[in-house]
């Protein structure tokens, strides 16, 4: 799938198209129509099956051409970022069917800027730079060489974008100056090395003192995926926001976040409930790379003890620590 309306004609029903598109795959009619029913529900367009495709939507043609794909156990399959288009249960459902497809041993190319799809779908990865091979190998190997290319120049983007990417709303009884992080001299940076400190410190202006506030500061991924909140809950009833100029800090004792860009959000609420402000891409981050998490694979790093209850020669229990 190369295109999203690869193969399909505009003026017929997305049931005549799967007609079409397992045709032009060498399907026979009689094959395709004992897998019409399992198509329809795969795709989940309801009475929209039966209209033209030129009603469709963007997603609707990823749903009927995706759902041919995978369901004509095709033996090689060419995803290029069609799934980017697709509601979140949707690409869910075809992540699934594409792990099946795999096991049953269907060539898959995948084509993304999604590095954490890629390392979740691929056996074998090529990383291609400015029109040339860059790499080809494992997964873990290739995507953290993309990781280290792109990390310098995904933060001049952040640093950039973020002025304009910052969006907040609130009822105006409090306006945040700036958010800033710290490290543990008390200066300001913008890179964080793995299990360190995370210090967060955010400058107001409130118009009216805000007794016992609830602040809530969240850690979301560059493409918006919330990765962790933390929130001063009923533990500090003694706090106060007070009027006119003032800070706060939080501090994330051990941050077990691995290689990448991360935004900051911020929500303040009052005792009863009511928003006083809430905003994101306040601030941004990145945490570098490290021998110690060179193990670990995806957003966080655990730190697990490994227990293995017989070893070679001694016969003696022993434990591993993943971090060294």
């Amino acid at each position: 799938m190369i295109e999203l309306n690869a193969g399909l004609h505009p003026e017929m029903t997305g049931r005549e198209n799967v007609r079409l598109l397992g045709a032009l795959m060498g399907f026979s009619r009689r094959a395709l129509e004992s897998r019409m029913a399992a198509i329809k529900e795969f795709c989940e367009l309801g009475e929209w099956f039966d209209m033209p495709v030129r009603m469709y939507s963007n997603g609707m043609l990823v749903r009927l051409g995706f759902s041919v794909a995978i369901n004509v156990q095709a033996e090689v399959l060419l995803i290029d970022e069609v799934l980017a288009v697709g509601d979140l249960p949707f690409q869910r459902k075809c992540y699934t069917q594409i792990e099946r497809l795999r096991r049953h041993g269907a060539s898959i190319v995948f084509v993304s800027h999604n590095i954490r799809q890629v390392e979740r779908i691929s056996d074998r990865v090529m990383l291609l730079h400015n029109g040339s091979i860059k790499s080809i190998g494992n997964p873990e190997e290739v995507c953290l060489m993309y990781h280290r290319m792109s990390s310098a120049r995904e933060m001049s983007t952040a640093r950039t974008m973020l002025p304009d990417a910052a969006t907040w709303q609130g009822s105006g009884e409090l306006i945040i100056e700036c958010l800033t992080i710290l490290d543990n001299k008390g200066n300001t940076t913008s890179e964080i090395e793995p299990l360190s400190p995370l210090r967060i410190r955010v400058h107001y202006h409130a118009h009216n003192p805000i007794e016992s506030p609830i602040i809530g500061l969240r850690i979301l991924t560059d493409d918006m995926m919330r990765v962790a909140e933390f929130t001063t809950g009923d533990r500090y009833p003694g706090a106060l926001l007070s009027c006119g100029s003032g800070w706060f800090e939080a501090t994330v004792i051990s941050l077990p976040l691995l290689p990448g860009i991360y935004t900051i959000g911020l929500t303040i609420k009052c005792p009863d409930g009511r928003t006083v402000y809430i905003g994101d891409n306040l601030a941004f981050f990145s945490i570098s790379y490290a021998q110690h998490t060179k193990n670990s694979f995806g957003i966080v790093h655990l730190d697990a003890i490994w227990l293995f209850p017989a070893q070679h020669h001694t016969g003696e229990s022993a434990e591993a620590k993943t971090q060294e």
